[in-house]
Parts: C-alpha cells; sequence; structure tokens
C-alpha cells in the first residue's frame, strides 16, 4: 500500500515509458467495497473520495483494441482525521491557548498548499509529457510525408527522363532513315547516263552549217579558223552563194531571197 503522491509518480512514468501515441485505460477499483469506475488519462481524479484504498490497473490499449495490463499498484487516499493525526503535536507555549490554535491552523494550511503545489506539479508534468509525445509523432509524421513526396517527385522525374531518351532515340532513327533514303536517291540520279556534250568541231565541219557560222561571224567581225575541204565541194563557191541568198533581198530590194522564201513558208 502506497500513499497518494507515490501514485501520482507511477502512473506518471507509466505514461513516460511508453511508445509515443499509446492510449491507456485506468481502472479505479474501490478495495473495500468493489465499485470501480475508469479513466482514459493517467491521472488520479480529484473527486475520488477521501479516506479509503483504491487498487489501480494500467490498461495499455493497442492500435487493434488489443488490451495489455502493465501496471497495478494499491494506494490510499488519507481522510480529514488521518492528516490530523499525521501533524506533529506542538508542545504547549507560554503564549496561550490561542497561539497554539494558530499555530495548528497555519501548519494545516501549509501542508493542504504542499500537496496541492504537489498535485499541480504531478498534473503539469503529465500535461508536458504528453505534449512532447504529441509534438514528437507530428514531427515523425510530417518527417515520413515529406519523404513520401520526394520520393514521388524523384520517380517522376526519372520517368519524364525516360521519356525524353526514348524521343531522342526515336529521332536519331528517323535522321538515319532520312539520311539513308537521301543517299540512296543520290545515288541513283548520279547512276543515270548524261548526255554526250556537242562536238562543235564535228557540227562546223558540215559545210552548210560552217558557211551560215561564218557569214553571220563576219557580220559581227569574227573570223572563224579555216576548216579544211570536204572533198567534192567547194566551201567558197558555197559561201558566195549563201551571201547572195541570204543578201539579195536587203541589195536589190526584191523579195525573192532566201529570208523571204523562209517568211512565205
Amino acid at each position: 500500500m502506497i500513499d497518494l503522491s507515490q501514485a501520482k509518480r507511477l502512473l506518471n512514468k507509466a505514461g513516460v515509458s511508453s511508445a509515443p501515441g499509446t492510449k491507456y485505460k485506468v481502472k479505479f477499483e474501490d478495495i473495500k467495497s468493489g465499485d470501480f469506475f475508469f479513466s482514459q488519462r493517467l491521472v488520479i481524479p480529484k473527486e475520488l473520495p477521501s479516506g479509503k484504498s483504491y487498487k489501480v490497473i494500467v490498461i495499455e490499449v493497442g492500435t487493434d483494441n488489443t488490451e495489455k495490463e502493465v501496471s497495478s499498484f494499491d494506494f490510499l487516499i488519507p481522510g480529514k482525521e488521518v492528516v490530523s493525526q499525521a501533524l506533529p503535536k506542538e508542545e504547549p507555549s507560554a503564549v496561550g491557548p490561542v497561539s497554539d490554535v494558530n499555530l495548528s491552523l497555519l501548519l494545516k494550511l501549509r501542508d493542504q498548499d504542499r500537496i496541492s503545489h504537489e498535485n499541480e506539479r504531478l498534473l503539469w508534468e503529465n500535461k508536458l509529457d504528453h505534449q512532447k509525445l504529441f509534438y514528437e509523432n507530428e514531427l515523425r509524421r510530417k518527417d515520413e510525408a515529406h519523404i513520401v513526396e520526394i520520393k514521388r517527385i524523384l520517380a517522376d522525374c526519372e520517368s519524364k527522363i525516360d521519356l525524353i531518351r526514348n524521343n531522342h532515340i526515336a529521332l536519331e532513327s528517323e535522321r538515319l532513315k532520312m539520311r539513308s533514303s537521301i543517299e540512296k536517291t543520290v545515288r541513283a540520279e548520279l547512276k543515270v547516263p548524261t548526255q554526250e556534250n556537242l562536238d562543235i568541231n564535228s557540227l562546223l565541219s558540215n559545210p552548210i552549217v560552217y558557211g551560215l557560222a561564218s557569214s553571220f561571224a563576219k557580220s559581227k567581225g569574227i573570223d572563224l579558223p579555216a576548216l579544211p575541204n570536204v572533198p567534192g565541194l567547194d566551201l567558197n563557191s558555197i559561201l558566195q552563194g549563201l551571201q547572195g541568198v541570204i543578201g539579195e533581198g536587203t541589195n536589190t530590194g526584191s523579195t525573192g531571197g532566201l529570208l523571204e522564201l523562209l517568211r512565205r513558208k
């Protein structure tokens, strides 16, 4: 059997040594009458009647609603008569009975204040512990959320990089195909035989062509080089005849020249 202050300390220790976010159910049972009730907080209710002995059972409630007993003890809430008996008896002084009464009242008030302050201290310690656990759980939750968000962003970036890489490979393949097609087309065009260039010398070897070209060149003040005479043909006579035919219409003013005949046709 322990006293009230020790019982409060045990309840406080049960909450501090537990994991963050743990829920509890505390059973307070009157040892003499067997009456009991449950509390969700690790504190001794102020409404418990004094002068009685109680049995406390601390039950830990898991996330799956499983219950586990973690602590149990008996304690006594002293009555008013017990408190008065526990106070040291003051020896009578020479001041008189009035002073003795005042002194005893002051001592009682001091003890009551001490008990009240102790209860308040334990209550605030319990509140601070719960607040500390709450902030620790909140920080852990935020850290886990940040880690999940960072992993999601990294996965998104990796998927985009893979998409860009695949697009680059596809574009490179299309570029190679177009290059191959252009090269085949160019090779096919280069294989087509080109027409042979006209040989001016062979063309001028024809006396008629040479005569026409020579007449045109002389009108421009240019002398063509002489070509070997073709057997059986007199180049001079041909040239004179051509010049006469071409210039006949101009000299005589008649319409019987070669140009006139060409116009008529």
